[in-house]
């Protein structure tokens, strides 16, 4: 078997794989990393701060980075292209496998005054490679696996639910992703060896006792899917990392599972040092577009791992508010008190949906996504309207006596709102199942590995242009053609909003809005 050396901090550091291979990274303490590195995938040097890594970037644009402190790194085949000169080297951003969006030359031609015409013609030129591309991927969820996520959807809806009960959310707003505690959860099944404790998280994900393979590749389907959603559209981010215990020594398939299914980044670190976190909040900084600043944790020596989630998501609605329409009008808080709020106006056609309970409002993003404005009927809590709402399901009122189907359109009055939310899972996650999942030991992580802490940090916007959100889920292990009808609908009390894709199941937000004028 033929192999081929880089050194350290050597300067060859640039090529493509011929074939899928492996990549072995041997550190100076003992320590081994043998990294799945896919065709096409390019390996270079990169230098955070003082630090050197090696960073395996993928055909889908996600990427890892390993440490190089002393390391010696082999791959098990012939590279077929090697590039000796890296300082000239440059990564050109693949935001799609095999579709490059020239954000360079689109620059150029803005300041040389170009026609749009011709700014028009790169970006189309990049969505038909998308499309393309996405028909050769034809990324398709079985029913067995759309099922699953229906049932973790559920089960998450649940877990909100419950948090909003908790006297620290009494009366404020509260933000939450399932999309985010999801992979966090499935990650951190990877590192179960106790059964219990299995069985708990793979409840949470929709199926007890799903066989790991199949948990996987239904996650690493998932991560594929978002990262295919085109760009210009739509801007979801989700990265994955794993913060790592120097000397500490970890599964060796736990390790490969992440990098492989989750595209998890390995990070070397010393839980005792400062610098430590500010690199775990720059991560988390730079993961979600500034949304999120940092994790949130505490320094702990105890710690051996971090396992987090960021996700982030970016779009305009299909149809925008007008600026001009938006004006200043009334909004009754959850503690009675009334307030004056800026709110958006705007006419929809055909998306409403009612219940004795309810009246809901689907605005719709692209690509699939949609916003989901739940508006409690008076003096109905917004904890019952959850139970009852099948946000897959939603069924539109029309009138179905009318030989023309009559839909029944909203015009919406729709407060604009700016909330981050911080929230420790462990009390809500307990309380509804998880129980062992914080008294194992995750024996498949580490020796004496235990869940310590699990928490999200979560960012919510919107404006008339549309809408941007964030999660952070972090894991914390210690050792040890029609007529329509107009309906009214006043949003001027506590409502709901979701953020999904019904097709895929996908909820990426939910959110329970007490008042607007409020951050947290």
């Amino acid at each position: 078997m033929k192999k081929h050396i880089l050194s350290a901090f050597g300067l060859i550091a640039a090529f493509t794989m011929s074939a899928t291979q492996y990549m072995h990274i041997n550190l100076q303490n003992g320590k081994e990393y043998d990294v799945k590195v896919e065709k096409t995938d390019r390996v270079s040097h990169v230098t955070e701060g003082e630090e050197v890594f090696i960073k395996v970037t993928r055909t889908d644009g996600s990427s890892s980075l390993y440490p190089m402190n002393g390391a010696e790194v082999t791959f098990d085949e012939e590279i077929a292209r090697m590039d000796g000169d890296v300082a000239n080297w440059n990564i050109l951003t693949t935001m799609v496998e095999g579709c490059e969006y020239d954000s360079a030359k689109i620059r150029e031609l803005k300041e040389i005054g170009a026609d749009d015409w011709e700014i028009f013609k790169i970006q189309e030129t990049y969505n038909d490679c998308v499309k393309e591309k996405r028909n050769e991927k034809k990324i398709k969820f079985s029913d067995n696996e759309l099922e699953t996520q229906s049932y973790a959807n559920k089960f998450a809806t649940r877990l909100f639910t419950d948090i909003s009960k908790e006297e620290n959310f009494k009366d404020k707003n509260l933000i939450f992703s399932p999309t985010s505690l999801q992979f966090a959860l499935a990650m951190l099944a990877n590192g179960a060896d106790d059964d219990g404790a299995y069985a708990e998280i793979t409840t949470a994900l929709g199926k007890e006792n799903i066989p790991l393979d199949e948990l996987n590749n239904m996650y690493s389907k998932r991560l594929t899917n978002l990262k295919m959603t085109n760009p210009q559209k739509v801007k979801i981010g989700v990265t994955n990392a794993a913060f790592l215990q120097n000397g500490v020594l970890f599964g060796k398939n736990f390790m490969q599972n992440l990098d492989e299914y989750f595209k998890a980044a390995a990070n070397n670190v010393d839980f005792n040092e400062d610098s430590t976190y500010m690199k775990m909040n720059d991560w988390a900084d730079k993961s979600t577009n500034g949304m999120i600043k940092g994790l949130g944790i505490d320094k702990d020596p105890t710690l051996i791992l971090v396992l987090a989630n960021a996700l982030s998501f970016q779009s305009e609605w299909e149809e925008k508010f007008s600026p001009e329409a938006t004006e200043m009008g009334k909004f009754i808080t959850s503690t009675g008190e009334e307030k004056q709020v800026e709110k958006m106006n705007h006419y929809f056609v055909g998306n409403y949906a009612e219940g004795e309970n309810y009246q809901l409002v689907t605005l719709p993003f692209f690509e699939g996504f949609q916003m989901n404005v739940v508006l409690p009927a008076e003096g109905v809590s917004p904890e019952a309207v959850l139970a009852e709402i099948d946000f897959d399901n939603i069924k539109y009122k029309v009138d179905e006596y009318d030989y023309m189907s009559i839909l029944y359109s909203p015009r919406l009055s729709l407060p604009k709102f700016n909330i981050d939310t911080k929230i420790k899972l462990n009390e809500a996650l307990q309380k509804i199942g998880l129980k062992k999942t914080f008294i194992a030991n995750f024996g498949n992580i580490a020796k004496s590995a235990n869940v310590d802490n699990i928490k999200q940090l979560a960012h919510l916007e919107i404006d008339e242009a549309g809408a941007k959100g964030a999660a952070v889920t972090v894991v914390e292990a210690a050792g040890s053609a029609y007529m329509d009808e107009v309906v009214n609908v006043d949003v001027n009390r506590p409502f709901i909003v979701t953020i999904n894709n019904p097709k895929t199941h996908e909820v990426l937000f939910i959110g329970l809005i007490n008042d607007p004028t409020l951050k947290n």
